[in-house]
């Protein structure tokens, strides 16, 4: 199990690769509607390589290379090439 900490979130990558969060989600940097804090954990991503956090967004790079994002992008951090808004569903990153 690998455990990533950011602040108030908290990620962990269990042996199998899944996913899970739990914690704060103001800026929807969990991917979850509605903005509410989460205190269970919650397995929303496979196939998982590693991640990486940041207070107000997350970005998880899957084992077939691709990058996802989601959380805070006014200033378009997350790099999707959708927009400023924020995203509460991860995005695929766009090279």
């Amino acid at each position: 199990m690998k455990i990533f900490v950011c602040f108030l979130s908290n990620f962990f990558l269990d042996t199998s690769n899944s996913a899970f969060v739990c914690g704060n989600n103001s800026y929807h940097q969990l991917a979850e509607n509605p903005v509410d804090a989460h205190f269970l954990l919650v397995e929303f991503f496979e196939n998982v390589k590693t991640i990486a956090l940041c207070e107000n967004h997350s970005r998880f790079l899957k084992e077939v290379g691709s990058v996802w994002s989601t959380g805070s992008n006014g200033s378009k951090q997350l790099g999707t090439g959708t927009g400023l808004s924020e995203r509460n569903h991860f995005e695929q990153v766009k090279f």
